[in-house]
This record gives structure tokens, sequence and C-alpha cells, in this order.
């Protein structure tokens, strides 16, 4: 499908696409995906409105995430992440979601809207 503000999209618990995002100066490919319940629920304009948000200010939001684990854990930690999801839910709250070498059952995501705030996988999902 080709959605007005992701572009091509195809269908996995979601309406997905991939992306590049830069954490700690290196390109990473992710999967952005839009969430939605059934191949015929379409990406809200909730959805949407966050994903333009977040490509206007991607650089920006990049630097403060990154601002946002140090101040989570230490520096040192965030060589132990690798970003891999960038989650819009159906109302338009967003997170990025990373892998966690040194546990890897559970992950970090860092939440951007409508609060900013780091958290386990599993508290945020």
């Amino acid at each position: 499908m080709i959605d007005k503000s992701f572009g091509e999209v195809f269908f996995d618990t979601g309406w997905c696409k991939n992306e590049f995002i830069s954490f700690r100066n290196k390109q990473y490919e992710i999967t952005v995906c839009a969430r939605s319940y059934r191949e015929t629920d379409l990406i809200t304009d909730e959805q949407r409105f966050a994903f333009e948000l977040f490509m206007e200010n991607k650089s920006a939001l990049e630097k403060e995430i990154e601002d946002m684990l140090i101040t989570y854990e230490n520096e040192e930690f965030l060589g132990f992440l690798k970003p891999t999801d960038l989650v819009f839910e159906r109302d338009g709250k967003y997170a990025l979601l990373f892998d966690d070498e040194t546990d890897l059952d559970n992950g970090i995501a860092v939440e951007l809207a409508p609060d900013k705030e780091v958290m386990t996988q599993d508290d945020y999902l």
C-alpha cells in the first residue's frame, strides 16, 4: 500500500517500512511501523501526524534520544544498544525500541510522544 505520509508500506503487525536512523554516529536500518490490529485497519491520522513530526525533527530527536539514554543509565551503556523499531501506536504515541546486548530478553524503549521517557520494552509494550 502507498500511504500519503509513510510512503510504500507492507503489513506485518501494522503498516511497516524500513528507514535509517543515526545513533552514536552510525547509521542503522530500522523498521518503522504504524500499528494496526488487522490489515483492513488503515494508518490513522494520529500516526501520520506523529510520523511527519518525527521526520521533520529527526536530527534533533536522534540527539535527544542519546541524551535521554545517557541520563537513564550512562554513556558506556549506549555501546550495548542497537535501534531496531520505531513504533507508532494508533493514538499517535510512539517510541524507538532498542535491543540490549547485555539483556537479550529485554530491550529499551525511548518514548518520544506524548511523554518523553526511557523504560524497558516490557513496560512500554
